[in-house]
C-alpha cells in the first residue's frame, strides 16, 4: 500500500504533469483575460444603449403629460385675456365661463373669484348636489401660490365618486390697466395621464409610472396602488429624483429594486412644472439579455478551448519529457546494481549531452566500485561505537544534573537557616549589649557572611561547570555600583595600611547588563588584591576600552568597557599566571594556608566575564604587585533617574499597610521588624499563599503593599501572584518578590509574572525600605524593568527635599548642580536669617545644608535658633572652607549633625545623603 501511495506521489510531481499543468494554466489564463475584457466592454456598451433608449421613452412621456397640462392652462390664459371675465356684467361672465367649459371635456368645473376671493360664478359638469365647495383654506393656498407665480398647480387628488385623478390650476385676472381683479380656477381630469402611462411599451416587460417630488405615486398601470396613495421614496431612482437639486436626469444604469420588487434598470425624466417625474423601468434580465447569451457562448467556447489545450499540452509534455524519463529509468537500474545499463543517445541537444555524461559516469563507477559488504560492516561498527558514546554521554549528563540539583537543594536548605542567623544577628546588634557581646556578634556576623560567600562560590562554580547560568539584563549606574563596592570595602579597611582608590574615566556610566555578576567579579578581584597586599595601594580604573572610540555615545549602543585593578601586593610568578584562572588553583599552595580561600573565585570570575562578551588577563611580577584587567560588552542605557518613578518619602510610609507571606517564621518576623521600624502597619504575617488569599478575601481594608516569599510548599510565589492578578478585587495590589534562591534571570521572570519589585535574601532593612518606597512611587505605564535593590538604591535620593543656605552664588550653583542630578528637590536661602524665616512657616525638608559664614546671620546662630525654636530632628549639615577642630566643635555644639568641607567632594556628599536620607 505504501509503495502504491509513493508511486502516486511521484506521478503527481512528475515533469510531465507539471508541464501539462503549466501549458493548460497559461492557455486558460489568456482565454480568461481575453473573454473577460470582451464581456466587460460589451456589458458597458449594452448598458449605455439601454439607458439611452429608456431616457428617450421617459422624456417623450414626460413631455406628453406636461403638454397636456399646459394646454389647459393656455385655454384659461387666452380666455382671461380675450374674454370678458373682469366685466361687471355677470351675464357676460357666465357666458364666457360656460363657453370655456364646453371647449374641453377634461375641464370638470370652473370657478371665478373676485379680488376679495369671493366666489362669483361656478360652471360645472357634475350635479349641484355633488359639487364640493372650495374651502376657505384652499382659497388661501391658491392665493399664496399666485402671489409667488402667475400659475398655481395643486397636488393630484382622487375623485371619491368615480376614482379618477384630478388637479386644480388657477391664473390671476388683470384688467386693461394691469390691475388685479381676481382669479379663475379650473379642476382638470388627469385620467389621460393614467391611460398614457398604462399604454406605454418599454421592451417586453418594462413599465412606467409618475411620481411627485415627495415620492407619491400619481400614475401607474395598476391604478389600485395609485388610489392607495402609495409612497415610493425607498426606490433608488425615485430617491435620486427627490434628492436632485438640478435636473440632470443622468444615471449610471445601476441594477436596483423596481416598483414590483424585481431587479431593474431604471431612469427618470422630470416635467419641470408641475414638479413631477416619469420613471421608466426595464427588467435587468431583459436589459442585458444579449450579455447573458454572450456569456453562455463564452463559457462553451472556454470549455472547448480548455479541452483542446489539455490534449495539446499532454502531447507536447510527453515529447519533451520522454528523454528525461529514459534517463530516470536507467538511473534506477544503476541504483539497483545494474552497471551494464546505458542510455541511447538520440539527440544533440542538452539532454543528449547529459546522456553522454551519464554513460561516462557509469563507466567510472564500474572502475571504482568497492565491496559493499566491507563498507556495510565498517558502517555497522561505527554505529555501535556511536551508540556507546551517546549512552556514556547521557549517563555523564545525568550524573552532572543530579550533582547540580543536589547542590541547589543543599544551598537552599543551608541558606534558609543562615538567612535567619544573619538577619537576627543584625537585629540583635541594634539592641543594648556590652562590649564582649558586641564582639561575639561581630564574629558571628563575619562567620555567617563567610559561610554564605562559600556557599555562593560552590553553587556558582557548579553552574559554571554545567553552563546552566544566565545573566540579567537590567539598567544600572556603573558609578553607583563601584561606589557601593568601595563603601562596603571601606568599612572593613579601618586601621589598614592599604589605600583603596578608584577612578572613573570620562565616558558613559549608565548601562544595561547584570550588575549582580559585575559586582561579584569586582569584589572577587578587589578582595583578592586586598588579601595579598599588606601595604601600598589597590587602584581600580574603569573606562572605555582603547578599541571603543564612540566617546559619550547614545543609549542602545554596544560599548566595550575596560576595568583594571592594580595592587602593590606579593605578585604572581610568571609560570602561574595562566593557572590562577583554573578551579582550586592559587599561585602557591602556602597561599591557601596563609590567606585562606577556596581557589574558585577567579575561575568563576573568568566564566562570568567571558559570558558577558569580555576577556580577562593578568600582568604581574613576583614581589612587585599585580594588575588584573578585564573587558565587558555592555549596552549603553539612558540615565536611571526616571520622572515616572518618584519614591515616596520615609514619612509617607507612616501607617502604610503591609501583608507579609513567608513559610519561614524567622524570615517573617525579620521582615515584620523592618516594616515596624519604618512605622508601617503589619496587617498579617501569613505562613502560606492560601492563608494570605483567605485573609484578603474577607478584608475590608486592602494592604498598600505585599511582600511574598517565592519558595513555599504547596503554593509558591508564582502561584500566589497568579491568583492575585486573576482576582478583580486584588489585581492592582503592589507585590514584592523575596527569594533566597537568587538565580540570574529570576527578576525578569518575576516581572513577567506580575511582581512590582524583587529582593534577594539575605535582605537588608535599608534595601527593603528603599524598594518599598520606590514601588509605592512607581507610576510607569510600561514597566519594562522590575524594581530591584539596584534601581531603588540608585534613585533613593529622588524626591528628597533639601534646603541649601549659602550666600555665595557660585557655591550655591555648585550645590544646585550636584544635588539636581540625583532628582533632589532644592529650596534656597541667601543667609541664616532668611532660612529661619522660611522654616518658621513650614519645615518640609529632609536635610538642611548650612554655610557657616554668612552676612546678617551666620550658620552657627541660625542652627541654634532652629534647634531651640523650630525643629530638633531635621539633619543640618555644615558647609565650610575652614577645617580647624574648633570650627567642627562649634558646629557640633550648635546642633549640626555633620560637616562638609569646601570645595564639596561629590563622594563625601553622597555619603552624607546616604547617611541622613534614611
Amino acid at each position: 500500500m505504501s509503495a502504491l501511495m509513493s508511486n502516486k506521489t511521484v506521478k503527481f510531481h512528475s515533469l510531465t504533469v507539471i508541464l501539462t499543468i503549466a501549458f493548460v494554466s497559461v492557455s486558460v489564463l489568456v482565454l480568461l483575460i481575453a473573454s473577460g475584457l470582451e464581456l466587460y466592454f460589451s456589458y458597458n456598451n449594452q448598458k449605455k444603449q439601454v439607458v439611452s433608449q429608456q431616457q428617450l421613452i421617459a422624456r417623450d412621456a414626460a413631455n406628453s403629460v406636461k403638454t397636456y397640462i399646459h394646454k389647459k392652462i393656455e385655454i384659461l390664459q387666452t380666455a382671461a385675456i380675450l374674454g370678458n371675465l373682469t366685466s361687471p356684467d355677470r351675464e357676460d361672465q357666465r357666458l364666457v365661463m360656460d363657453k370655456i367649459l364646453g371647449l374641453d371635456p377634461s375641464f370638470r368645473q370652473l370657478i371665478l373669484f373676485d379680488k376679495n376671493a369671493r366666489e362669483i360664478y361656478r360652471a360645472s359638469r357634475i350635479s349641484r348636489i355633488l359639487i364640493d365647495q372650495i374651502k376657505a383654506v384652499d382659497v388661501e393656498i391658491i392665493q399664496q401660490g399666485l402671489s409667488q407665480s402667475n400659475i398655481y398647480i395643486s397636488t393630484v387628488y382622487i375623485d371619491s365618486s368615480n376614482n379618477e385623478p384630478l388637479m386644480t390650476v388657477a391664473i390671476p385676472l388683470m384688467d386693461v390697466l394691469d390691475n388685479y381683479q381676481g382669479f379663475i380656477t379650473a379642476e382638470i381630469n388627469l385620467k389621460f395621464m393614467w391611460e398614457l402611462v398604462g399604454a406605454m411599451k418599454i421592451g417586453k416587460a418594462g413599465l412606467a409610472y409618475v411620481v411627485d417630488k415627495k415620492g407619491n405615486l400619481l400614475a401607474f398601470g395598476d391604478t389600485s396602488r395609485v388610489l392607495k396613495g402609495e409612497n415610493l421614496n425607498d426606490l433608488h431612482e425615485v430617491s435620486r429624483y427627490i434628492n436632485s437639486n438640478i435636473s440632470t436626469e443622468k444615471t449610471n444604469g445601476e441594477i436596483t429594486k423596481g416598483i414590483k420588487d424585481n431587479q431593474v434598470v431604471a431612469v427618470y425624466a422630470e416635467l419641470g412644472n408641475p414638479d413631477w417625474a416619469v420613471i421608466v423601468e426595464l427588467p435587468a434580465v431583459e436589459a442585458f439579455r444579449d450579455i447573458i447569451d454572450s456569456l453562455q457562448r463564452t463559457i462553451i467556447f472556454l470549455f472547448s478551448c480548455l479541452l483542446l489545450a489539455v490534449l495539446i499540452s499532454i502531447f507536447l509534455s510527453k515529447k519533451i519529457t520522454k528523454p528525461v524519463i529514459d534517463l530516470r529509468d536507467t538511473a534506477k537500474k544503476i541504483g539497483e546494481g545494474d552497471l551494464d545499463s546505458h542510455i541511447e543517445i538520440t539527440s544533440n541537444n542538452e539532454i543528449g549531452e547529459l546522456a553522454k555524461s551519464f554513460n561516462q559516469m557509469i563507466a567510472d563507477l564500474k572502475r571504482t566500485t568497492v565491496s559493499r559488504d566491507e563498507l556495510a560492516e565498517e558502517i555497522n561498527e561505527r554505529k555501535k561505537i556511536e551508540t556507546a558514546l551517546i549512552a556514556a554521554k547521557k549517563q555523564a549528563e545525568s550524573a552532572l544534573e543530579a550533582k547540580g540539583q543536589f547542590l541547589a537543594n543543599m544551598s537552599h536548605e543551608i541558606r534558609t537557616p543562615l538567612n535567619a542567623i544573619i538577619g537576627f544577628t543584625r537585629l540583635l546588634k541594634e539592641t543594648r549589649l556590652d562590649e564582649m557581646q558586641q564582639d561575639y556578634l561581630v564574629t558571628m556576623q563575619m562567620s555567617g557572611n563567610m559561610l554564605l560567600s562559600l556557599i555562593n562560590d560552590i553553587l556558582d562554580f557548579s553552574k559554571v561547570q554545567e553552563k546552566k547560568y544566565s545573566l540579567e539584563s537590567i539598567e544600572f549606574d556603573f558609578m553607583y555600583l563601584i561606589e557601593s563596592i568601595f563603601s562596603m570595602i571601606r568599612s572593613k579597611m579601618v586601621g589598614s595600611a592599604v589605600d583603596v582608590l578608584y577612578r572613573m574615566e570620562s565616558g558613559p556610566r549608565y548601562f544595561k547588563g547584570d550588575p549582580t555578576r559585575i559586582r561579584q567579579v569586582l569584589i572577587n578581584i578587589i578582595g583578592n588584591a586586598l588579601k595579598f597586599t599588606e601595604k601600598g595601594e589597590v587602584f581600580t580604573t574603569i573606562g572605555p576600552a582603547p578599541e571603543d572610540t564612540m566617546g559619550e555615545g547614545e543609549p542602545g549602543m554596544m560599548r566595550i568597557i575596560r576595568i583594571s585593578i592594580r595592587d602593590t601586593g606579593i605578585g604572581i610568578p610568571e609560570s602561574k599566571k595562566e593557572a590562577i584562572f583554573e578551579a582550586f588553583t592559587q599561585a602557591d599552595a602556602s597561599t591557601t594556608r596563609k590567606y585562606g580561600g577556596t581557589g574558585l573565585g577567579l575561575s568563576i570570575t573568568k566564566a562570568f566575564v567571558e559570558k558577558m562578551g569580555g576577556r580577562i588577563w593578568v600582568e604581574s611580577s613576583e614581589g612587585k604587585g599585580s594588575e588584573f584587567i578585564f573587558t565587558l560588552k555592555l549596552e549603553q542605557a539612558k540615565p536611571i533617574i526616571n520622572k515616572e518613578i518618584e519614591p515616596v518619602s520615609h514619612d509617607a510610609l507612616n501607617g502604610k499597610r503591609v501583608l507579609i507571606v513567608d513559610d519561614n517564621i524567622n524570615a517573617g518576623e525579620i521582615f515584620s521588624e523592618f516594616c515596624t521600624t519604618a512605622k508601617m502597619e503589619v496587617m498579617l504575617v501569613a505562613r502560606s499563599g492560601e492563608e494570605a488569599l483567605q485573609y484578603l478575601a474577607g478584608a475590608t481594608m486592602m494592604p498598600d503593599i505585599i511582600i511574598s516569599d517565592m519558595m513555599m510548599p504547596e503554593m509558591d510565589g508564582y502561584g500566589f501572584i497568579e491568583m492575585i492578578r486573576q482576582n478583580d478585587k486584588l489585581k492592582n495590589l503592589k507585590i514584592i518578590a523575596a527569594t533566597s534562591e537568587a538565580i540570574p534571570g529570576q527578576s525578569m521572570n518575576a516581572r513577567i509574572k506580575g511582581f512590582d519589585g524583587y529582593l534577594s535574601k539575605p535582605i537588608l532593612r535599608k534595601e527593603m525600605i528603599n524598594v518599598i518606597r520606590t514601588v509605592l512611587g512607581d507610576k510607569r505605564k510600561d514597566k519594562s524593568n522590575i524594581v530591584t535593590r539596584h534601581m531603588a538604591e540608585e534613585i533613593s535620593y529622588k524626591g528628597l527635599k533639601v534646603m541649601v543656605v549659602e550666600d555665595n552664588p557660585i557655591n550655591m550653583k555648585l550645590m544646585d548642580t550636584l544635588l539636581s542630578k540625583y532628582g533632589i528637590i532644592i529650596d534656597k536661602a541667601g543667609n541664616g536669617k532668611e532660612a529661619v524665616e522660611i522654616l518658621r512657616k513650614d519645615n518640609p525638608y529632609d536635610i538642611i545644608f548650612m554655610d557657616m559664614q554668612m552676612p546678617e546671620m551666620n550658620g552657627i546662630d541660625a542652627t541654634k535658633i532652629i534647634r531651640k525654636e523650630i525643629c530638633k530632628d531635621t539633619p543640618v549639615i555644615a558647609l565650610s572652607a575652614a577645617v580647624l577642630k574648633e570650627d567642627r566643635k562649634n558646629a557640633t555644639e550648635a546642633g549640626m549633625n555633620d560637616f562638609l568641607e569646601k570645595p564639596v567632594n561629590i563622594e563625601k556628599l553622597k555619603e552624607v545623603l546616604k547617611k541622613y536620607s534614611t
